[in-house]
């Protein structure tokens, strides 16, 4: 069965003839070369290659503080919270109630007011979160390495047109030459 495999493999390698089987590690290794790369494609994928790996390193270590960071800013605000829950009920329970028409209005004042209070403090951080941890940070590079790409296949399409019209008008000059001679 493995036998028949490799021979149906050989000639479809064979039918094909810029295929070549690799057999070794090293022909494995070597590095693909793009003909139609110009050398200043060659240096901004380096750069790109660089800045990439750059941003990944940074990426990670940023990721690892932001969970130290998510976690003691919730704690934090957990804590106030929870402090100024305890202290407004407190505050409710020890207000004099001794006049019912007024006890009525103050309770519904001071609960509007803790209200009020508490919602305050959670927008306060809110806008903390939202100002320590932007939402589309990563946008931004994957958006330079998009326009970067894009670019570059441009420019690579343009060489590969540019190659083979040199190249047809090579194809042209030599038939001319040989027709020339011909004669």
């Amino acid at each position: 069965m493995d036998n028949t495999y490799d021979k149906v493999l050989d000639s479809i390698i064979d039918s094909v003839q810029f295929i070549k089987r690799v057999d070794n590690d090293k022909e494995m290794a070597d590095a693909y070369v793009d003909s139609y790369m110009t050398k200043q494609q060659r240096l901004r994928d380096k750069r790109v290659t660089e800045l990439l790996e750059l941003y990944v390193s940074g990426y990670k270590y940023k990721n690892q503080s932001n969970k130290w960071y998510k976690g003691l800013l919730l704690l934090c605000s957990c804590s106030i919270l929870i402090a100024f829950t305890v202290v407004f009920i407190i505050l409710i329970f020890n207000m004099d109630f001794s006049n019912d028409a007024v006890s009525v209005t103050s309770m519904v004042e001071v609960i509007s007011v803790c209200i009020t209070f508490l919602s305050l403090i959670v927008g306060i951080l809110t806008i903390i979160v939202k100002y320590v941890f932007p939402e589309n940070e990563e946008e931004y590079i994957t958006r330079i390495v998009e326009i970067i790409q894009n670019n570059d296949l441009e420019n690579k399409k343009e060489n590969i047109r540019a190659q083979t019209k040199s190249l047809q008008e090579d194809e042209e000059k030599k038939k001319i030459i040989e027709a020339i001679k011909e004669l």
